[in-house]
C-alpha cells in the first residue's frame, strides 16, 4: 500500500544500482511475470507491450517504462515504480469506495492523433503523480509507456489538457 492507496504498491526496492545489470534482470523478470505475460484489459480490450526493436535483448517496452526511452540510462524513480502502471489501469475508474482513501478520482483523456494517426489515451494519478499512457488499435491497447511527474510546470500542463479533453 503506497500513500494510503491500498491496490497501489510501494516503490519496489531495488537490490544494488539501476546500472547493475544483476538489477536489470530481476526488474526484467518482474515485468515479464507481472506486465508483459499477464492478461489484464482496460476498456474491454488486452493490453500488450512492445517487444520491437529488442534492446540489449529485452522488449522495448520494459525500457521505455524504466528510462523514458530508447538508449537513456535507467531512472531509479522510474525502475521503482514498474508495476504501477498496470495496477493504475486495474483501477481505472478508480472505484467510488476508494475515492476518500486513494486517488480522488483519476484523470483520463485522449490525445490529437499523432502522425501514426492514432489516438493515444493518458490516464493520471495526480494524488502520486504518474502518468500511463496507451495507443488503441482495432482489438487491443498498446502499452506506451508509463511515469511519474515530478515537475510542477507538467503536472500544470497535464491538467489543462484534461479539462480540455476529458474522457472518462
Amino acid at each position: 500500500m503506497y500513500n494510503g492507496c491500498s491496490w497501489l504498491s510501494e516503490p519496489l526496492k531495488l537490490k544494488g544500482s539501476v546500472d547493475d545489470d544483476d538489477v536489470i534482470e530481476e526488474l526484467y523478470k518482474l515485468y515479464t511475470a507481472e506486465l508483459r505475460d499477464s492478461v489484464f484489459t482496460f476498456k474491454g480490450k488486452v493490453v500488450k507491450y512492445r517487444s520491437n526493436p529488442p534492446i540489449k535483448g529485452k522488449d522495448e517496452g520494459f525500457y521505455h517504462i524504466i528510462s523514458g526511452s530508447r538508449g537513456n540510462p535507467v531512472i531509479e524513480e522510474r525502475a521503482k515504480r514498474l508495476l504501477w502502471g498496470k495496477e493504475i489501469l486495474l483501477h481505472t475508474p478508480c472505484p467510488a469506495i476508494e475515492l476518500e482513501k486513494c486517488c480522488e478520482g483519476l484523470w483520463v483523456w485522449k490525445t490529437d492523433k499523432n502522425e501514426c494517426s492514432t489516438e493515444r489515451v493518458h490516464i493520471f494519478h495526480p494524488k502520486v503523480n504518474y502518468l500511463v499512457i496507451l495507443e488503441e488499435r482495432p482489438d487491443y491497447w498498446v502499452y506506451i509507456t508509463s511515469y511519474r511527474i515530478g515537475d510542477t510546470h507538467k503536472r500544470r500542463e497535464l491538467k489543462l489538457e484534461y479539462k480540455k479533453k476529458k474522457w472518462l
